[in-house]
């Protein structure tokens, strides 16, 4: 924690003034507004609830719980403001809080899990946070002060080895050798590390001493081969793995953050069709929910994706008809989106919310829309068509919803190495 609270008083001269545009803290003395910060990176960001902390660092601070609040939040702010998010991207607080702690701990080089639910914005924000920290070549005058990155990422998987992770350690630390240190850093990035305690040969076990020296126990530690660590993992690890960095756990959004990121995702220079759509997102939140709490007797197939790109087609509809979507628009980027789990009626959730009997759109027009180039503007999703003995092909080329010419058919064979899907 020390350490985290020295970069930031050493950040304290370009920092602080774009802190203070934000919420004024200006009375607070500078080394207290570095271990605020410093608070807030390494103990707060671990916890579901923390406003019984935020009371107790107060307390100790002599300080108000909003003064502390609003100085970690104003961070967030100005690193997320400091970085180029594509324009359909909503800056929600789990975007924001994952930059934030990804900007800090790649600076330090302290290990960081990043754990939460499809959806979440944790790949999403790596890619954010390392295409921004260029060091001197960064486009933002505050990110042209912080460390060169360059990421080295591992997919991990049930079939990962020791020797696969370690060789990624290796990797990067060459790629700091010969460098200094204060200017560059190398990254290790483990995604979805949860499935590699899975594996028989458990890959993990080398993190150990990985994370603490950059090198296993055969190995002379220098300074060099100490990197950057981030794993992403849907689910937490063995605490023996998590205590050696710092966690950051993404819990489901609350209904009031869901709708915030919703009306985000909207166009704000179309003021008629954001009025609309402050109107329909209530209802589309209320269904999302109904939903989730369906589903918990069975696995959890629906996630954050499906809410935030069923928001997406709507607004696209909405674009198209230069106002409120259809009825049938609606349940067209319902089934589109939520389809496929025939254990839930999601039309009848639909309805319920609506207040309106909305009925059933044909598959084959649904596939056909899908699969067109593109739709005002939105992408459409990759196509999941489960078929037996390859019947759906068929039917595709019969129905003239793919065309034989730009398009490329590729068979799995049948032999048992060939099927296991680390082998695609």
């Amino acid at each position: 924690c020390m350490n985290v609270v020295m970069w930031f008083y050493q950040q304290r001269g370009t920092l602080f003034p774009e802190i203070d545009k934000h919420g004024s803290n200006a009375g607070v003395p500078e080394l207290v507004r570095s271990l605020i910060l410093a608070v807030g990176v390494c103990y707060m960001a671990s916890l579901e609830h923390r406003d019984a902390y935020l009371e107790r660092v107060a307390q100790a601070l002599s300080l108000t719980s909003e003064v502390i609040s609003t100085e970690i939040e104003s961070c967030k702010k100005v690193f997320i403001n400091h970085v180029d998010c594509p324009a359909s991207v909503a800056k929600n607080d789990a975007l924001k809080e994952n930059v934030f702690m990804m900007v800090v701990c790649m600076n330090l080089r302290i290990p960081l899990f990043l754990v939460g639910k499809p959806g979440s914005s944790k790949s999403l924000s790596k890619t954010i946070a390392a295409h921004a920290m260029q060091g001197k070549s960064s486009q933002s005058e505050l990110f042209k002060g912080f460390k060169k990155v360059q990421l080295a990422s591992f997919q991990c998987s049930p079939h990962s080895s020791p020797d696969g992770i370690i060789s990624v350690f290796r990797q990067c630390a060459q790629f700091q050798k010969d460098k200094n240190p204060d200017e560059y850093v190398s990254v290790v990035v483990l995604d979805e590390i949860g499935l590699a305690e899975d594996s028989p040969k458990m890959p993990l076990k080398t993190l150990h001493p990985l994370l603490e020296f950059g090198c296993i126990d055969d190995e002379q530690p220098e300074d060099f081969k100490k990197v950057a660590f981030i794993g992403i993992s849907n689910w937490s690890l063995d605490p023996a793995k998590m205590n050696r960095g710092i966690m950051v756990l993404r819990t489901s959004p609350l209904l009031e953050e869901l709708e915030k990121t919703a009306l985000a995702i909207c166009p704000h220079d179309k003021k008629h069709i954001l009025s609309e759509m402050k109107i329909l997102i209530p209802q589309l939140t209320e269904f999302y929910q109904k939903v989730l709490r369906e589903q918990e007797q069975f696995s959890e197939f629906f996630g954050l994706r499906d809410f935030y790109s069923l928001v997406k087609l709507i607004v696209s509809y909405a674009m198209e008809t230069d106002g409120r979507p259809s009825n049938e628009d609606l349940t067209k980027a319902v089934q589109r989106n939520f389809g496929g789990f025939d254990s839930i009626d999601i039309l009848k959730i639909f309805s319920d919310v609506l207040g309106e009997k909305t009925e059933k759109c044909d598959t084959t027009s649904l596939l056909r829309e899908n699969l067109k180039m593109g739709t005002s503007g939105f992408k459409s999703r990759y196509l999941l068509l489960p078929t037996t003995n390859h019947a759906a092909l068929h039917i595709l080329k019969l129905q003239a919803i793919i065309n034989e010419d730009n398009t490329e058919v590729i068979f799995g064979s049948g032999f048992p190495h060939d099927e296991e899907y680390s082998q695609v």
